[in-house]
């Protein structure tokens, strides 16, 4: 599309050229929004690609939570309520209203965008015009209330969510996501937590298929087996869930979100840093061309490092946007509610064992991934040799 003139031609009743609605918001997901309108079009104008410019050129953007913001405090009482309101008097159907902040990513540098008010409208309800046109009634609100150096930002898109999203597939080794994605994959160990501000941890075991229910009818339910100490802060008394005192259990808790998600923004840094010092290379051996120390070999391995990199640390901002977009709240993460838990117990049989089980009956939209109980062993190097296992597969059971 660059190579394309009428890529920069603006055309009513559009505001902006092709080529920025299409790909302004470049990498915050596999299909992003197309960009309606911006407050700080005229003064921040987007990066144009030469002809013929490689498209890994054009700036990648992962969107951020804002936090320690002046509009923070003012958000949710104020600020949102005023612009939900006055979009209603001026007839637009908004689909989603949020603050963001894009983490901004060209040739090897990273830079962290404004604080932005993301509106999405609803399909085919306005155009660009009209919601540049309502933007000065936005900035006014944020005047008001003494926030500056906040932009607007319009996208067109319908916004559904009836439950949280599935967990994510098991990747092989060699994916850029691997071991990244485990603490929201389909595969044995889910990492879970009871929904309390205590945000008790643990994993799964495995999960079965419950062939009848206890009154001897049919069942589609799946349960997943994790510990009582995880399941219920009471270890001390049984509990089977009658429908009075409901126990959600939630794929991570709090800090085992967050700890992932700054594994995830880890492994982009790093892939950042390493593209950062490729690029010197390769402008180091560029200057040397038609000179004595010219080194075509080199400098076509260092490109071809350069677009690999460029293209795993693609997936790795996609999966930080996923986790980022749609794991961030407890609703997203609801994996199930706990079924039975049997109190804890150090006297089974002889032996003592301590009995410390529970069962959660699992939200089926949760596992549209899952396909058996699979082990997700990572790679282990400790022998004098390496060993590389990516997963163990163990039929489906049911009883």
């Amino acid at each position: 599309m660059s190579d394309d003139s009428d890529a920069y031609t603006i055309v009513a009743p559009h505001v902006i050229t092709p080529f920025e609605r299409r790909f302004y918001y470049n990498g915050i997901s596999g299909d992003p929004p197309e960009l309606l309108y911006r407050s700080d079009l005229e003064t921040k104008p987007i990066y144009v690609p030469p002809p013929g410019a490689r498209c890994s050129k054009i700036p990648t953007k992962i969107p951020n939570g804002v936090f320690d913001s002046v509009l923070n405090p003012k958000w949710d009482e104020i600020v949102a309520p005023r612009i939900i309101a006055s979009m209603k008097t001026h007839g637009i159907k908004y689909s989603a209203l949020q603050t963001v902040q894009f983490t901004i990513l060209q040739d090897g540098q990273v830079t962290i965008g404004p604080v932005v008010i993301w509106i999405g409208v609803r399909l085919k309800t306005t155009n660009a015009e009209a919601v540049r046109d309502f933007t000065p009634e936005i900035l006014h609100i944020l005047s008001d209330n003494q926030i500056a150096g906040v932009n607007v930002e319009w996208f067109e898109g319908d916004v559904t969510k009836l439950t949280g999203p599935p967990l994510l597939p098991v990747v092989h080794r060699t994916n850029p996501a691997f071991g990244l994605n485990h603490p929201f994959n389909a595969a044995l160990g889910i990492p879970v937590a009871r929904q309390t501000a205590d945000d008790g941890t643990g994993t799964i075991t495995f999960l079965f298929k419950e062939v009848k229910t206890r009154d001897g009818e049919p069942s589609a339910r799946v349960l997943a087996v994790t510990n009582k100490h995880v399941a219920c802060v009471d270890t001390k008394t049984d509990y089977r869930d009658d429908g009075t005192n409901p126990l959600p259990i939630l794929v991570c808790g709090d800090r085992r979100y967050e700890r992932a998600v700054a594994d995830i923004m880890a492994a982009v840094s790093e892939s950042v840093r390493q593209a950062t010092k490729l690029s010197g290379e390769i402008k180091a051996l560029e200057a040397k061309k038609g000179t004595a120390e010219e080194d075509p070999q080199s400098l076509r391995h260092l490109n071809r490092d350069s677009e690999e990199i460029e293209e795993d640390n693609a997936t790795r901002q996609a999966l930080y946007t996923k986790a980022t977009l749609e794991w961030k709240t407890e609703d997203d993460r609801k994996f199930g509610l706990v079924d039975y838990a049997p109190k804890i117990s150090a006297t089974v049989d002889y032996r003592r064992y301590t009995f410390d089980v529970a069962t959660i009956d699992v939200d089926l939209s949760k596992l549209d991934n899952f396909k058996s109980n699979i082990v997700d062993l990572g790679t282990f190097s400790s022998f004098p040799f390496s060993l590389h296992f990516s997963r163990l597969s163990f039929p489906n059971l049911v009883y």
